[in-house]
């Protein structure tokens, strides 16, 4: 590949610049973070990798500890710049990073964010730069996710097609699921699908114990995580059960909503909120745990039901999602995230499943994930990045068609 501008040779690798809310090391933010700590590693010795992010956690009002901003710091294989988006001279030093590096692929990844997406776009509009671009929707183009707050979302894809901000732009998307989606608003532009990396492990030991089992949720606290659903569905389920929650509390109001449905559980429904899981606990969380849920109006990709599986903890999914079909019946359970009744079956047949039926389960979750994977496809993430780059010199779609 080779870089572009003038007097680069053409035998170095190209430059990438990633811009995305959250980063190491930062965990709040989830699969979002994981997914490109996953990216920047994959990539390690093909490209330079650049990466500008915020300078706190999902939810942080303080930066983080010892974290200096307005300067490049090598973590692992990236250059990571950490800046506060409401400063302004923190601002135009990112944009003034931005035109110095001169990437070969500017790398967004949300199509919503104001500093991770909205910006840059406005700022590639105005000239004042002009790499190709790949964007990663993260998931914000799901017909579930638009609904939500959808007259601001509305009012900005209307502002975003008469701007022609996406104009030229390349997708890139998780799964078919997603590139549907991506094509759907944007028909116009090319999509390019690269499933994240999925990573599988041994079955653990735990066994069905005689009293409650216990299943967990790792997600960030959200509307689209659709916990409130669970929390009522939970209301008939006669056997006991205990339920960990854990993630970053997103959506203040949304938790208090979740906190007054928990108070009308009965006393057999143990339901605890344990807070943001540090990464390094993730495997062990899983492992520790009976069933995990999942049952989001949408995902981008679903990280912790990959995590999940890897960790052989059997999952209950919403049948909406791409996991729905290699995990139903062999590793966990799909269901319709709205229907509270099927909510309430699935969970009162988690909490008295035997041990043979657990072990079955836990064993099918290597296989699952496993077939994920085979049928996920798509580019490995160094072609994608090559792919993005190379592709979108061609005039046709450089120029960009009226969207």
């Amino acid at each position: 590949m080779s870089e572009s501008g003038p007097g680069r040779p053409t035998t170095t690798p190209p430059t990438v610049l990633v811009l995305t809310d959250y980063y190491l090391p930062g965990y709040k933010g989830g699969g979002l973070t994981r997914s490109v700590a996953n990216l920047v590693d994959d990539l390690k010795g093909a490209c330079s990798v650049w990466l500008l992010t915020r300078d706190r956690d999902l939810g942080d009002r303080r930066c983080y500890a010892g974290v200096q901003t307005r300067q490049w710091t090598r973590l692992g294989w990236a250059n990571v710049a950490y800046v506060d988006w409401y400063s302004p001279a923190d601002v135009v030093w990112a944009v003034a990073q931005a035109r110095r590096l001169r990437p070969d692929l500017l790398y967004l990844n949300s199509y919503m964010s104001p500093f991770s997406s909205i910006a840059p776009l406005l700022a590639r509009r105005v000239g004042l730069t002009r790499s190709r671009t790949l964007l990663a929707p993260r998931g914000e183009l799901s017909s579930s996710a638009l609904a939500i707050k959808s007259t601001k979302k509305n009012i900005y894809q209307r502002v975003a097609r008469s701007l022609r901000l996406h104009r030229g732009v390349v997708f890139h998307a998780s799964t078919q699921l997603e590139a549907a989606d991506a094509r759907r608003h944007h028909p116009n532009n090319l999509v390019l699908i690269s499933a994240d990396r999925l990573r599988a492990g041994g079955p653990p030991t735990l066994e069905v114990p005689p009293a409650a089992l216990k299943i967990v949720q790792v997600s960030r606290i959200a509307p689209i995580k659709n916990l409130h659903r669970i929390i009522r569905a939970l209301r008939q389920v006669t056997s006991p059960l205990l339920f960990d929650i854990w993630g970053p509390l997103e959506d203040h109001s949304y938790w208090n909503a979740c906190q007054d449905e928990i108070s009308k559980l009965p006393p057999h429904i143990g339901v605890t909120y344990r807070g943001p899981l540090e990464p390094e606990k993730v495997h062990e969380t899983f492992a520790q745990s009976h069933a995990s849920i999942l049952c989001s109006l949408s995902e981008n990709f679903g990280q912790s039901v990959a995590e999940s599986l890897a960790a052989g903890c059997p999952v209950i999914v919403s049948d909406s999602l791409h996991w729905a079909e290699f995990v139903d019946g062999t590793a966990g359970w799909a269901v319709d995230p709205l229907d509270e009744t099927q909510l309430s079956s699935t969970l009162a047949q988690v909490a008295t499943t035997n041990q043979e039926t657990w072990r079955s389960l836990r064993h099918g979750c290597s296989d699952a994930l496993r077939k994920a994977e085979d049928a996920h496809g798509g580019l490995p993430t160094c072609e994608l990045i090559a792919s993005a780059i190379h592709t979108v010199t061609r005039p046709n779609l450089s120029d960009g068609p009226r969207e």
